[in-house]
């Protein structure tokens, strides 16, 4: 390896591993993709693009285009206080950079391993496994300096392992993701894979342990093509899998406090004072009511990139819950925020250049995998401009088109 593929894989490792670290309000994620972009101004001839991300680039230069309009339209109601960044339109041009910026990541990912020597590639992704490994020592033993009463960064409120994100849920849901992934590049599991199940557990991430055992079917399913009787069975024995997972966390409790405070959010906030109560007032269980009103007032083009934030405090759109004036994300995944934003002709524009994909790499498993962790990933809460399933989507393009070549 060369010294600048070393620093690009530490450059891919750092984006994908500290979502929650900023510079002046943008993400290293995010400036690093600002960096491939710029870098694809002046390489652009050494750089291979395949159609799919060409596709991508036009389609969301439409979610901006759209945007631009429904802000012509939509009433915003702004939080108090908030950047300049996060400025109605200014914030849409910024989530439009931002998911490009995803999209030139992916496609330096793809670039990266798509050298002459057949050795490279294993070579590069052994070297950013062994980064992920050693991230993950840090990661534990700063858990264990959490009991001891020394605070760290990387574990949050509860004791749990959150890394380099905001809470334990998402790191929980990357660590799944990358250990998925990295099985299916390696074709085994090793002493390892111990570590990266450990920060799951540790990070007590329910989306982490429900994602797990669902590719799993569907990996079965694609590569061993399973009968109706086998897919009974495997899932059968899952949830008995589960079931003992969850009488160790807990977690059917967890989502039966969830149950409870959507359907009995109002009593919940008002009869119990809990009108101060983030939990509830701000994030999931509050989009789950605010969310559908929007989108069926929108239900086109959406409200504009980034513009859930900006419109959540409407009226029409509370329904009876109180305005929050903190800045507030759905975190309710990729999928469903494509439909809030850029409506369901936004989704249905997203989800095309995959449709061509699969079709163009029908006989190779390994595109259908990255496709569909790509988007598992955001149905369980993963958001659109998280660079690590762009991350994925550019290494399994890059191993089709390397499998496609040798056949």
């Amino acid at each position: 390896m060369k010294l600048y593929q070393y620093f690009l894989s530490l450059a891919l490792v750092v984006s994908i591993q500290f979502t929650d670290y900023k510079i002046y309000d943008i993400k290293f994620g995010d400036i690093i993709s600002i960096i491939f972009m710029a870098c694809f101004l002046f390489m652009s001839k050494k750089i291979i693009t395949p159609k799919f991300y060409k596709q991508l680039l036009i389609i969301f230069l439409i979610f901006l285009l759209n945007s631009i309009i429904a802000s012509l339209y939509v009433k915003f109601s702004i939080p108090e206080n908030i950047s300049f960044l996060k400025k109605p339109v200014i914030l849409s041009f910024c989530r439009y950079i931002q998911c490009t910026g995803c999209i030139f990541f992916s496609l330096f990912t793809f670039n990266l391993f798509n050298k002459e020597s057949k050795d490279l590639d294993k070579n590069i992704f052994i070297f950013i496994d062994r980064t992920m490994i050693l991230l993950s020592i840090i990661f534990l033993l700063a858990f264990l300096l959490s009991h001891m009463g020394i605070d760290t960064p990387f574990v949050c409120e509860k004791k749990r392992l959150r890394g380099g994100y905001v809470e334990g849920g998402p790191f929980g849901l990357f660590i799944s993701f990358y250990l998925i992934m990295r099985y299916l590049i390696l074709k085994k599991n090793d002493i390892y894979t111990i570590l990266f199940f450990l920060q799951i557990i540790l990070s007590q991430s329910k989306a982490a342990i429900i994602f797990l055992p669902i590719f799993y079917i569907i990996y079965l399913v694609i590569e061993k093509k399973l009968n109706v009787s086998k897919i009974v069975i495997l899932f059968i024995f899952s949830t008995i899998i589960l079931f003992i997972i969850n009488s160790y966390f807990n977690f059917s409790d967890k989502l039966l406090k969830y149950w409870i405070e959507y359907f009995d959010i109002y009593n919940q906030i008002y009869g119990l004072n809990r009108e101060n109560d983030t939990s509830l007032v701000m994030g999931r269980i509050a989009a789950l009511h605010i969310a559908p009103k929007i989108i069926l007032d929108n239900p086109i083009i959406g409200v504009g990139m980034g513009n859930y934030s900006l419109v959540r405090n409407n009226e029409e759109y509370l329904q009876r819950l109180p305005p929050v004036s903190e800045w507030d994300l759905s975190g309710l995944g990729g999928v469903f925020n494509t439909i809030i934003e850029s409506g369901f002709l936004g989704l249905i524009l997203l989800i095309f250049p995959f449709i061509y994909l699969w079709i163009k790499f029908n006989n190779c498993n390994i595109v259908k995998y990255g496709i569909i962790l790509f988007f598992l990933a955001q149905v369980l809460g993963v958001q659109l401009y998280f660079h690590y399933i762009w991350f994925g989507l550019g290494l399994f393009y890059y191993l089709g088109t390397k499998e496609n070549a040798s056949k």
